[in-house]
């Protein structure tokens, strides 16, 4: 961001977070890496922890940095969601977070920050500044940085420098163009936009010291204003999601979502496989089936797998297969050609005779009386 960006947004902070150093401190802003702008929110985080046999329920703001509507930000579509939503009364509550008597309810105007409604539960992501600067009163501290800057602090010092660029002129009243010194005062017992003061101090020159500091590159200040990932923020966020707003759902979930109590849970969605169409083959001997494996693209010359009937269960399993996978059959492989002209044995029972003359039949060796006219089986 330049310095045009910086004056033109910094009027425009919500930040809430205080700043202070003994009550003053003398700065100046270092010019490659001078500050970076963010968007934050807080929500409260719901917190169970276990007190003797008890478990105590307790809520904490917990801060994120918003990546914006743009970049799949649960809460900024949340937010969008409720505006564009007439059919949720401005007093109605949307979010609930925690299961006590303690629990924080957020109504659609708390949420949205509409006038009426409680200033401190507004969701939209307000703008704060992160700066890289060398205290002129500590050069021995090296680069150093401020976070986070609260908005009447912002506010003081981009009124500070369109002032001096006023009166010094585009370059001499840059700061980031012609480094100077500039004094932070703060008092905790004046209202809160008098808290922060923010002036030009000419009697104090930049020394050879500052200035070195100033020649080498800054921190790297992304860590301060890199975005949460819509992951975290909704994590925090479902939790407090109620019946009436149940069908919101954010951009950046692949996967459809249902209510489960306070929260929702991933839904999976089984895709279902797409079968490989059956190829018939002549076999050399009997006619049998080639099946090939099941796969989402099947690959050029894949190598055809025969198959044949289970002589147990009947489905179909490899010819080279020496156990049924299925009905756990074992198989004993003969070879056909040695065994085509061998001579089957024959299996001789033994038989006895009925001792009736005017019989005489034959029977089985099991059967203890003659199967046509009953006579007994002589021992």
């Amino acid at each position: 961001m330049d310095t045009k960006g910086f004056l033109g947004s910094a009027g425009n902070s919500g930040n809430t977070f205080v700043w202070k150093k003994e009550g003053r401190a003398s700065i100046v802003i270092h010019p490659k890496h001078g500050f970076k702008q963010r968007s934050v929110v807080w929500i409260p985080e719901v917190v169970t922890e276990r007190v003797g046999r008890v478990e105590k329920e307790t809520l904490q703001k917990k801060m994120f940095k918003s990546p914006g509507i743009n970049d799949n930000c649960p809460l900024a579509e949340f937010i969008e969601y409720l505006e564009e939503n007439d059919s949720i009364e401005e007093d109605e509550v949307v979010l609930q977070f925690g299961s006590t008597k303690k629990a924080e309810t957020y109504t659609k105007g708390d949420v949205l920050g509409l006038k009426g409604f409680n200033y401190k539960k507004k969701l939209k992501p307000t703008q704060q500044f992160v700066f890289n600067i060398v205290d002129v009163e500590n050069v021995e501290g090296g680069i150093q940085v401020i976070d986070p800057t609260p908005p009447s602090l912002s506010q003081n010092i981009a009124s500070l420098i369109k002032t001096t660029i006023k009166r010094k002129g585009d370059v001499e009243g840059d700061p980031m163009q012609t480094p100077y010194v500039i004094g932070l005062s703060f008092d905790e017992d004046a209202a809160p936009a008098l808290k922060y003061k923010a002036e030009a101090l000419w009697d104090e020159d930049v020394t050879d010291e500052v200035m070195e500091l100033l020649d080498k590159a800054g921190n790297d200040l992304s860590p301060y204003y890199n975005s949460d990932t819509p992951e975290e923020i909704w994590e925090v966020l479902v939790v407090g999601i109620n019946d009436l707003t149940a069908d919101f759902e954010p951009t950046f979930l692949s996967k459809k979502t249902k209510k489960n109590g306070s929260k929702k849970i991933e839904e999976e969605v089984v895709e279902e496989e797409e079968l490989v169409e059956e190829k018939v083959v002549k076999p050399k001997k009997t006619s049998k089936k080639v099946i090939a494996k099941p796969k989402e693209e099947p690959k050029k010359n894949e190598e055809e797998v025969e198959m044949e009937e289970c002589m147990g269960c009947g489905k179909m399993i490899s010819v080279d297969a020496m156990k049924c996978p299925y009905c756990k059959a074992a198989f004993t492989i003969i070879d056909e050609e040695e065994t085509k002209d061998e001579p089957k044995e024959e299996v001789v029972e033994e038989m006895w005779t009925c001792p009736n003359k005017k019989c005489g039949a034959e029977n089985p060796i099991n059967k203890s009386r003659c199967g046509d006219c009953g006579e007994k089986r002589p021992k």
